[in-house]
């Protein structure tokens, strides 16, 4: 995976250092020992700044994990905390992107666009594939391209550990919402096809806005509904054309859903140009280096679609529908 150390990059003469992590992500600069969540033969890293948000990822996912193997009356308990966020969002997320595989099926999103959006192998640069903030993994079977490596990079580790249990054994319970505010299971046993592609992946707990890898390591990037699910849209953005190599592709999907909790005012791109303007033509000349002097202007556009349907259920009485702003885009070649 090539990581590095999220905490002890420097800037010498202009140029960021940084240090690599060892296969039991030691950092060879300061000698911090990352903690690793292990899952079958998966090993996750865990690379949060914060010693407290790292003990409470890993507390989280072992007893959201322990929850699903005991069954629909454990994952029903009442929960707080990290946890009570983290079956909130598996029962949420996990649906969404594997729900037509549980048994029976439940609705789920079609994220077959994936296959047809992002270029073929033979179209990119060398290198392997990242998905940014890949939550539970739906998207990732869809970004198989030849003999690449994928690499998973979610902060919320128990939707990462859900997707290496998934792949793990052939039949896992799924959480899922069967009315408002209440908990429950039901056994999900995906394809061999799509466990295979969950297997090979390689999967890492971290912030998308400090993302632990070299510049120019990724040949592709995908993003799904993240630029309006974190705190600094502008850095993300910035953050994928750094780690994108020279010819790469970057395909991003929002329906800019902005959350004040989130996302506050002030660092929405909208405020960068003038009231009025349809933010999905903002977002393409943001995109495209036209906003910011200097910024994201080594990209260049490729498709777009203004409209693409999402469909989220959150339970049987009620079902979010977007409309996803998705845009390819390229990374010049120097």
């Amino acid at each position: 995976m090539n990581l590095v150390c999220p905490t002890c990059r420097s800037v010498q003469d202009g140029r960021v250092e940084s240090h690599a992590l060892d296969a039991d992500f030691t950092c060879s600069g300061c000698g911090m020992n990352w903690p690793f969540l292990q899952i079958g033969a998966v090993r996750i890293p865990v690379l949060l700044a914060s010693e407290l948000d790292r003990a409470a990822a890993l507390d989280s996912a072992r007893e959201f994990l322990k929850r699903l193997e005991e069954g629909p009356a454990a994952i029903a308990q009442p929960a707080a905390g990290w946890l009570a966020e983290a079956l909130q969002q598996a029962a949420t997320y996990v649906p969404a992107h594997w729900g037509r595989f549980a048994q029976p099926p439940l609705p789920a999103a079609d994220l077959s666009w994936i296959d047809d959006w992002l270029p073929p192998d033979a179209d990119l640069p060398q290198g392997p594939v990242l998905a940014l903030g890949s939550g539970p993994g739906g998207e990732l079977p869809h970004m198989v391209r030849g003999q690449r490596a994928i690499v998973a990079l979610d902060s919320h580790l128990p939707l990462l550990a859900f997707a290496a249990a998934a792949a793990d054994q052939a039949s896992f319970a799924m959480p899922y919402r069967p009315a408002a505010e209440e908990l429950s299971t039901r056994p999900l046993a995906l394809p061999a096809a799509e466990r295979q592609a969950l297997s090979t992946v390689l999967p890492c707990c971290a912030n998308a806005l400090d993302p632990p890898f070299q510049a120019e390591s990724f040949a592709a990037i995908v993003m799904c509904n993240v630029i309006d699910s974190v705190a600094d849209p502008l850095t993300l953005l910035g953050q994928c054309e750094a780690l994108l190599k020279p010819g790469g592709a970057l395909l991003l999907s929002s329906p800019y859903h902005w959350q004040e909790a989130v996302t506050p005012h002030d660092r929405r791109p909208q405020r960068l140009w003038p009231e009025g303007i349809d933010i999905r033509v903002g977002m393409e000349a943001l995109l495209t280096g036209q906003v910011l002097p200097g910024f994201l202007d080594s990209l260049s556009l490729q498709r777009s679609e203004p409209a693409l349907p999402w469909r989220m259920t959150l339970h049987p009485g009620v079902a979010v529908h977007y409309a996803m702003h998705v845009v390819l885009l390229r990374k010049a070649i120097e």
